[in-house]
């Protein structure tokens, strides 16, 4: 490494939140040949842009292209250390959210997971001061080993802290509001733990945590007296995700924050398993001021058509991409609700697996004016028949559907050929 880029690394590190020392950086690969300068300027680029803007989608695909091309390389070529692998797969996180490993952040490798508490602490300060390191999940924890972590000398650097299905309790919790290191964390996930109502009141009175953008307290058997502290909690107007699924005994709590008008920020709601789902699902519906989701998680609610229907036909999904509706009692009603909404034009990931979605529905997706967006459809599960399939197969609506999720579905060998023919390997079965 010669000394000029030494020099525009160290510029990174002091200012690790500005664009200018990284494109400085992006410029000098570009002088030696170097494709992560490109790379470096595009995801500086797409960290600005808005979900809603109309460029987002062809800057999305010039980073899937550079990726499929130069990731394994730039991984090889980066530091390696014992306990520790980079990346953070999507699944210990909400793949719903992050569909892809998080890794690389504004052109460098920024996310790794460690083995566990002693893993983190051991490296640490090699890995600080030899990369740009952001993002940390933790794998392990063993009873009173946060500490190690909490006590890092460098834990100031971190921006994001991903501690799922650790077992924590209230008492690690407070630790963690109690650290000022991690006073510039925009990421948290705690989800699959148990901090009880004493975390959420730990994390909402931090002085350290004002910074939240990302809040993930999933599957904690949260009730609403737990969750109440989050209605006045300030940094909730500010958040862009928001993740309380899988928390059975919130029976009002999602419908307060959402009528309290505060999520005006909010880009990806996770409402998965949660009490009282019709009543969420109509709090969005009738909301005066919608926030600009572009990610929406209704999962495993046993919904049926009514509600559904009214929030497909509202304003709420305007700026909706992604929409996940599995395991619910969908049918007919809904998709064509959904099929004939200009308010779903947007969409390009839609899951409808486990439903009631039977050929009436299909012929009603294919037939849509308004999902020419669309480009993932997932029916795995669904009473569907050859029929419904052929229409999906033949439609000229759909034009940019490329994967279609069909597990579970007897598909007779003729139709299955035209489905070939049309998805090739995007036909999941």
């Amino acid at each position: 490494m010669d000394s000029r880029e030494q020099e525009l690394l160290a510029a990174i590190r002091a200012e690790p939140d500005a664009d200018p020392p990284r494109l400085a950086y992006g410029d000098w690969c570009e002088d030696w040949g170097d494709p992560r300068g490109e790379f470096i300027r595009l995801q500086c680029e797409l960290s600005r842009v808005r979900a809603e803007e109309p460029a987002l989608p062809l800057l999305q695909i010039r980073e899937a292209m550079m990726l499929q091309e130069y990731e394994a390389a730039w991984i090889d070529a980066a530091p390696q250390f014992d306990g520790m692998e980079w990346g953070i797969d999507p699944w210990s996180l909400n793949h719903v959210f992050h569909p892809h490993p998080m890794l690389f952040l504004r052109g460098f490798l920024e996310a790794a997971t460690f083995a566990d508490c002693a893993a983190f602490a051991r490296e640490q300060e090699k890995v600080f001061s030899r990369t740009l390191l952001r993002q940390v999940r933790l794998e392990k924890a063993t009873p009173g080993s946060l500490h190690e972590v909490l006590e890092a000398r460098d834990l100031f650097r971190l921006r994001g802290l991903h501690l799922c299905n650790l077992k924590l309790t209230h008492e690690d919790a407070l630790a963690l509001t109690r650290s000022p290191a991690l006073s510039k964390l925009t990421h948290l996930g705690l989800s699959q733990n148990a901090i009880g109502a004493a975390g959420v009141k730990a994390i909402c009175s931090s002085p350290h945590l004002r910074k939240l953008r990302w809040l993930d307290l999933a599957d904690n058997d949260l009730n609403d007296k737990a969750a109440a502290p989050l209605l006045d909690w300030r940094p909730l107007r500010k958040l862009q995700f928001l993740d309380l699924g899988g928390n059975l005994r919130l029976e009002r709590t999602h419908v307060e924050i959402i009528e309290s008008g505060l999520l005006r920020d909010l880009h990806m709601l996770s409402a998965w398993q949660v009490g009282q789902a019709a009543a969420v699902v109509a709090a969005l519906a009738r909301a005066k001021s919608p926030a600009r989701l572009t990610h929406l998680l209704l999962a495993r609610n046993r919904l049926d058509d009514e509600p559904i229907v009214s929030l497909l036909q509202s304003s709420a999904m305007q700026s909706v991409r992604v929409l996940w509706l599995e395991y619910n009692w969908l049918g007919a009603e809904s998709i064509k609700a959904l099929a004939e909404s200009p308010y779903c034009s947007e969409i390009d990931d839609l899951n409808l697996g486990y439903n009631a979605v039977g050929d009436e529905g299909a012929r009603a997706l294919a037939a849509s004016p308004y999902l020419s967006h669309l480009r993932v459809l997932n029916l795995r599960m669904n009473p569907l028949s050859d029929k419904g399939l052929l229409a999906l197969a033949e439609s000229s609506q759909l034009a940019s559907l490329e994967m279609l999720h069909v597990g579970g579905i007897e598909i007779k060998p003729a139709t299955r050929e035209l489905l070939v023919r049309r998805f090739g390997p995007g036909l999941a079965e």
